[in-house]
């Protein structure tokens, strides 16, 4: 695959990488970061959230030493193989506990999955119908021409690179004022 270019990956994402099941979709114009007004599952909520997208970079400093930072996308082009972080802030703007806050992370097509940071984070593997811990689910194997003559279905244990998904369930309402990050990492396709 060619090189894709960083405004062209950052249309292809906005354009519906960033919502969620709880929030409303939302396009982000020409921004790598985007506010969409969230919806909990409980009717006082008024959880507000942002999403950035950042790419891993490794950079060697005066003394030869190398390290991982951050970077804008837009700063450089973006390239399949290339690591990306994406960070969804949010904010309890009301004056009640949003109780019941639930948000699903669709992982876009240009992207792999690779990681959550929120070990309380549950992932789907077939496009948010089921969901778990990724060693709990399985997904259904390639067979070769002769096998898928067989009329029983082979799964396998389901692998990061199959994530379609990303939920979080908040354990906790979350507090008038309370705000926090939840953290996902991919690799360009």
């Amino acid at each position: 695959m060619s090189a894709i270019h960083n405004s062209r990956l950052y249309s292809r994402l906005a354009n519906g990488f960033f919502y969620a099941l709880a929030f409303s979709a939302a396009s982000f114009g020409g921004s790598l970061v985007g506010t969409s007004e969230a919806k909990a599952q409980s009717a006082n909520s008024n959880v507000s959230t942002t999403s950035e997208i950042k790419v891993e970079r490794v950079e060697t400093d005066a003394n030869g030493q190398q390290k991982t930072v951050l970077s804008d996308p837009n700063s450089a082009p973006v390239v399949p193989g290339d690591r990306v972080v994406i960070v969804n802030s949010y904010q309890n703007t009301g004056s009640q506990a949003a109780s019941n806050f639930v948000t699903t992370n669709p992982i876009h097509p240009a992207l792999a999955f690779v990681s959550v940071d929120e070990d309380w984070a549950e992932v789907s593997v077939d496009d948010g119908k089921t969901w778990g811990k990724l060693n709990e689910l399985t997904v259904a194997a390639d067979r070769s021409d002769e096998d898928a003559a067989a009329t029983t279905t082979v799964t396998r244990s389901a692998a990061p690179a199959d994530v379609t998904h990303i939920r979080w369930t908040f354990p906790k309402p979350i507090a008038p004022g309370e705000k926090g990050k939840l953290t996902f990492r991919a690799v360009v396709r």
